[in-house]
């Protein structure tokens, strides 16, 4: 263990099998959980309930981040906050072994609820080490692995889960998925505890009070608000198609069926591709250069797709673009994730990349609120086009972003 943290590659590794035990209970609960609910009866008001519940811990995982940073120390660290959080999130998990996801709806519900804290608190905790313990020159590989692993997870336990349930069941589903998740903790124990900003021994009223300045300083400069409105903008475009796409397939005449295929194999499979690769990239380039270079080719994909409905394009031509689409998220993610761990200070690392991180679901959220209405009253085209358009607005950011790590570094 301690002789692939000391090679690029082998922290990338190491972060990338953190973050399959991270997508793969996502996975499960936002893709396959509702299939299973459905097929059982569930309405879809409770369904869609389940989900934003879940949801709403991931966005506001920032309120909670600050307990990560403050109660650490050389013998508690961040190593110990992920072994703690992934053991309870397995724990968490176990009764839906034997509980049926309609007729003990509420139970479930409260089950997932802590689970998702849980997997916030082990999420927090992987960045906030990451941040630590990762040389500045190597966030964007590693950034590019972690995604690959996360989609990795998510594309398991969320897509072949639904292929394989029929033959295998529900309940050895999520027994394996356990297992995984708590296999992964013996390799936690070899990663060091990242406590190196710690203060052992202070009195929890002083850590709270050495936090709170460290924030204070930090919110009173232009980076920390800089980076929030690039990480609320940048990714407009694609994610109001990725909101939409869940109804804009099925309405170009592509089947229930053949989406699931298409979800699984080419868009988890573009977005890994284009995360590692995008991470190579990073490290080459820089985070904000790379960050504005595959901002514009996202883009520039985006308004093709909507040109391409514009001309009513055969449906093989759209589900490429929409790959294409995928390819270059995974791309931007790692040089944007890269970036903003680059601009986190260490000893509030869990609470600032979580702010980054709560500005990127606000993103998510607004566009694809913003698209569905343009949908409703102007169509796809109008949808896809206004809200890519929308995402340049983040340019301005990273060019201050820019400037102001050029005036630092005078």
């Amino acid at each position: 263990m301690i002789r692939l943290l000391q090679t690029p590659r082998g922290r990338a590794v190491l972060f990338a099998l953190l973050y399959a035990g991270e997508g793969a209970p996502i996975g499960f609960i936002w893709w396959a959980l509702p299939t299973l609910m459905r097929e059982r009866g569930g309405e879809v008001g409770r369904i869609t309930t389940v989900l934003a519940a879940v949801a709403a811990m991931w966005t506001l995982k920032f309120l909670w981040a600050p307990v990560v940073d403050v109660l650490r120390g050389a013998r508690w660290g961040f190593r110990s906050w992920i072994l703690s959080a992934q053991f309870l999130m397995g724990l968490t998990l176990l009764p839906l072994v034997w509980l049926d996801p309609v007729r003990d709806l509420h139970l479930m519900l409260g089950l997932l609820i802590a689970h998702a804290l849980c997997a916030t608190l082990q999420d927090v905790a992987i960045d906030a080490l990451a941040i630590h313990i990762v040389p500045r020159e190597e966030l964007g590989r590693l950034n590019g692995f972690m995604a690959a692993g996360k989609y990795l997870g998510r594309g398991l336990f969320g897509g072949v889960a639904l292929i394989v349930a029929a033959t295998l069941g529900w309940q050895w589903i999520i027994l394996s998925m356990i297992g995984c998740l708590w296999l992964i903790l013996f390799v936690v124990r070899g990663l060091p505890e990242g406590a190196e900003h710690a203060r052992e021994g202070l009195e929890v009223g002083r850590r709270i009070a050495e936090f709170s300045r460290s924030l204070g300083r930090i919110m009173r400069g232009r980076t920390f608000w800089l980076g929030i409105g690039f990480a609320l903008l940048a990714g407009a475009g694609f994610e109001a198609v990725g909101a939409l796409c869940g109804t804009y397939l099925p309405d170009r005449g592509l089947s229930t069926e053949t989406t699931g295929w298409f979800r699984v194999f080419v868009v988890v499979g573009a977005m890994i591709g284009g995360g590692l690769l995008g991470g190579m990239l990073t490290d080459r380039w820089g985070a904000r250069p790379a960050s504005l270079i595959f901002l514009l080719g996202l883009t520039g994909c985006n308004l093709v797709l909507s040109l391409a409905e514009l001309q009513a394009a055969t449906l093989p031509w759209l589900l490429g673009w929409i790959a294409a689409m995928y390819f270059g998220y995974g791309m931007f993610i790692s040089a944007s994730y890269a970036l903003f761990m680059s601009l986190t200070e260490p000893r509030v690392a869990a609470t600032q990349f979580s702010v980054f991180m709560a500005a990127t679901n606000g993103c998510e959220v607004w566009s694809g609120w913003l698209g569905g209405q343009l949908v409703d009253r102007a169509g796809y085209v109008a949808a896809f086009f206004t809200l890519s358009v929308l995402s340049l607005a983040a340019l301005p950011f990273l060019m201050l972003l820019r400037q102001e790590g050029s005036r630092r570094g005078r």
